[in-house]
């Protein structure tokens, strides 16, 4: 069966020829290809069988669009790139392992592609640039006007931090519900392409599920290697060293981008002082296409760069071949307004008893009928759990630091080694797993960070902080407070943990977006609740609000949604 968007490229290619652009791949080195978009008039026309090669160095002002993770250069920047070539010489990378560039280095780092970057660059004549960096585009950005200072004069923005932390990691994938970056921006199934795209944008998005499939297909190749880039992105520490930027730097956000808040935008500008500038884009999400109209874009580049570039571009200078929808600009305020991070459910009463038996659980769906009628017919319509499952303490939560970051496939196939190194399941404990060393562990595949994070978790409790019988005597706010000072473990792993392995029946996993989700649609909400408006809402679910979450989760399931 024909893949329709594969059948689409070349009709794209042609409208990004038309538009100003063309393909052309600089050979960096042996062994190091990377693929740009060039302006037209930078390449002779090749004799027939030839390929074109550099003839002149750009003659305007050079705008460098760099693409996020989900998508090469060009799919992410055809909504722009026809807007901005009449004024701008505009390049558009294909980043290593995206589009037609590849490495055969080992090193995964944004570093390594910033160099490759600018390498390119130099080759195609580019000495100055403003650089607009999108998502994991942005994190190669920041590294480009780091490393470059000469060459990088300003720099955009949007969806994008200066580096990737443990802790932003761990807290972003668990306020969405995510088991590793690698499940949310590499799926491998329509379900997971959907929620993909019901987090980046604002506005839902349909699409027929034969071209999702024929998207998976074409555009999420390089499995391997992208995970690694993944991989390459945390770096273990809590508080990286904020460079000095010389240059401008416009944070450009969406103002309901889920991954990256505005806080953290907020703070960010903070910490990148003067030369930094925000905006918020009113009524968008994270992906590229709620930006406003290339002209908005360019305009601001231009007073904030303080660069000799025109001002602003004229509306006919707007190609007549891709339409443009024009978006509001929200200026927000520059403080930020963040809250503590708070326990989702409080202490059990005594008498309450695990969910360990299929009484208990039909005491739950009794309780949840009279006290919500929207769950009724939630009830009505999926199987009650059957159990929730259990296991050791330590066992478990070793199997959570192992499985983060990573696909299910390949989290499953590092675990069975993890456990045949171990010597079995019943030797999963603090003594054994302290006596591996970081080594040992990568020859199965666990990171030097997750290596990291399981040495933490036994030295707690070889030290008495934690064992497995304190765990299960504790109360769920103090299990929140002991278990997030192990490395790698945050708020959101804990919940679930309450929830599947420890069978607490009253924990409402207030960051999880597929619960948000749930009580959003349950409720007709127009937009996702915030934590507080979760424990409103949901207060009338007490003693069992870990059943009523997870029906969220099945009425999710059912949407497609997760």
């Amino acid at each position: 069966m024909v893949n329709l968007v594969a059948l689409q490229r070349p009709l794209l290619h042609g409208l990004m020829k038309m538009a100003g652009v063309r393909p052309y791949t600089v050979e960096l080195e042996p062994g190091t290809a990377m693929n740009f978009w060039v302006p037209n008039e930078t390449l002779d026309k090749p004799k027939k069988g030839q390929k074109p090669t550099v003839k002149a160095s750009p003659t305007k002002p050079v705008v460098v669009l760099v693409h996020g993770f989900a998508a090469e250069g060009i799919v992410t920047w055809q909504f722009q790139i026809g807007a901005l070539s009449k004024k701008y010489s505009v390049y558009v990378p294909d980043l290593l392992f995206f589009g037609g560039s590849a490495t055969d280095k080992a090193d995964r780092s944004p570093t390594l592609q910033a160099e490759c970057l600018a390498a390119g660059l130099r080759k195609l004549g580019v000495e100055r640039c403003t650089v607009v960096g999108f998502s994991y585009g942005g994190m190669v950005g920041f590294k480009l006007a780091e490393l470059y200072p000469d060459m990088v004069r300003a720099l955009v923005v949007s969806g994008s931090i200066l580096a990737m932390t443990c802790s932003v990691s761990d807290e972003t994938m668990e306020r969405l519900g995510c088991g590793s970056s690698s499940e949310l921006l590499l799926p491998s199934s329509v379900k997971g392409l959907k929620t993909l795209l019901s987090i980046a944008a604002h506005k839902k998005l349909y699409f027929p599920d034969r071209l999702h499939k024929d998207f998976l297909e074409v555009m999420f190749t390089n499995r391997k290697e992208r995970e690694e880039l993944l991989e390459g992105l945390v770096i273990d520490t809590k508080d990286p060293t904020i460079p000095k930027f010389p240059q401008r730097i416009h944070l450009l956000w969406g103002e309901n981008d889920q991954i990256f808040q505005q806080e953290l935008a907020h703070n960010m500008k903070e910490q990148l002082g003067e030369n930094a500038t925000f905006e918020g884009i009113k009524k968008a999400g994270r992906a590229n296409t709620d930006w406003p109209p290339p002209t908005i874009i360019a305009t601001i580049m231009a007073k904030r760069s303080k660069a000799q570039i025109p001002t602003e571009i004229s509306p006919n200078s707007i190609s007549p071949k891709i339409r443009f929808r024009p978006r509001k600009i929200l200026k927000l305020s520059n403080t930020p307004t963040t809250k503590p991070l708070t326990s989702s459910s409080s202490a059990l009463p005594k008498t309450l008893n695990p969910l360990t038996f299929k009484s208990e659980i039909n005491l739950a769906l009794q309780h949840l009928r009279s006290s919500d009628p929207n769950l009724t017919a939630l009830i009505d319509s999926y199987s009650p759990p059957s159990s929730f499952d259990s296991g050791r303490p330590f066992l478990s939560l070793a199997r959570s630091i192992l499985y983060q970051q990573l696909a299910t496939k390949a989290a499953q196939s590092i675990y069975t080694r993890f456990i045949s190194l171990c010597g079995g399941e019943e030797s999963v404990v603090a003594d054994v797993v302290a006596s591996l060393s970081a080594q040992q562990l990568r020859n199965i595949g666990v990171s030097g960070r997750k290596a990291s994070y399981l040495h933490d978790l036994a030295e707690k409790y070889s030290d008495g902080t934690l064992s497995d019988s304190s765990i299960l005597e504790m109360d769920d706010e103090a299990l929140v407070t002991m278990l997030t000072v192990v490395k790698g473990i945050g708020a959101w792993s804990v919940h679930m943990f309450m929830i599947f392995s420890l069978r607490r029946p009253d924990v409402l996993p207030v960051g999880d977006l597929g619960v948000r989700k749930g009580v959003q649609l349950l409720y007709g909400l127009k937009d996702l609740p915030k934590p507080l408006e979760m424990e409103q809402l949901c207060e009338k679910w007490r003693p069992y609000r870990s059943v009523g979450s997870w029906y969220m989760w099945r009425y999710m399931e059912a949407k497609g949604v997760l």
